[in-house]
């Protein structure tokens, strides 16, 4: 009698995880193909059910995991994670993606941008995008960071002139000298030195090292200046 309870207790026991991983195959199955089909690039195979059966227990688990991020993530949101969540599908599930394309395949498409796909389209740094970077200065790069020379500029003229300021153009002029590195270097440090001056309220002027040019003739000469100009 005991052998035959036992012999009972384990098919009952073989049925119960046979109901759970077919349940479990159902629901992933569907999340991963419901999601995928959304995105209009990949869906499940027909035998996907099949296929997680025939899984080992820890590849099951890590795809009802991932099922469940996808289908929290949404298109717009092509993670690292999820593109890796698809390529275990593609691997295990047989799934089928398609030459569509989708947020995640490294092309920039027409209906996406920085905001709905920035895995396809951050647009890397360069010169002349109108942002200092955190790899450039106002010396490699001009175009994108003089205003840091104007502004130290702006601070020497307003605090040691009376009506006076920088011109409309002075970050224009200073970019213009972008192939004359020398120029942009001496500019840069008088424009700093003279904007410490004006903000110690000391107002002196300074000459560029190891020549007779003066601070405050170099930059009124290369980058110009607004108003009546009347040193305090």
């Amino acid at each position: 009698m005991k052998r035959f309870m036992l012999i009972g207790s384990l098919l009952l026991s073989m049925f119960v995880i046979s109901c759970e991983d077919t349940s479990d195959a159902v629901i992933t199955c569907d999340n991963y193909d419901a999601w995928l089909s959304s995105c209009d690039n990949c869906s499940v195979s027909v035998a996907c059910e099949d296929n997680y059966l025939d899984l080992p227990v820890d590849i099951q688990m890590d795809l009802d995991e991932c099922s469940d991020i996808i289908v929290s993530a949404g298109c717009a949101d092509w993670s690292t994670t999820v593109q890796e969540c698809v390529d275990l599908g593609v691997d295990y599930l047989g799934v089928v993606c398609t030459v569509d394309p989708y947020c995640g395949d490294g092309t920039c498409d027409t209906d996406e941008d920085e905001e709905t796909c920035p895995a396809d389209c951050v647009v890397a740094s360069y010169c002349g995008d109108e942002t200092c970077d955190t790899d450039e200065d106002e010396i490699n790069c001009a175009e994108d960071c003089g205003y840091i020379v104007c502004d130290y500029y702006a601070d020497w003229l307003e605090g040691c002139y009376d009506d006076c300021t920088t011109a409309t153009t002075c970050l224009d002029e200073y970019a213009s000298y972008a192939e004359d590195e020398v120029l942009l270097e001496d500019l840069s440090f008088c424009a700093e030195a003279l904007s410490v001056e004006a903000l110690e309220l000391t107002c002196n002027d300074i000459y560029v090292t190891g020549t007779t040019d003066s601070c405050d003739y170099l930059l009124e000469e290369n980058l110009g200046s607004a108003g009546t100009c009347t040193f305090k």
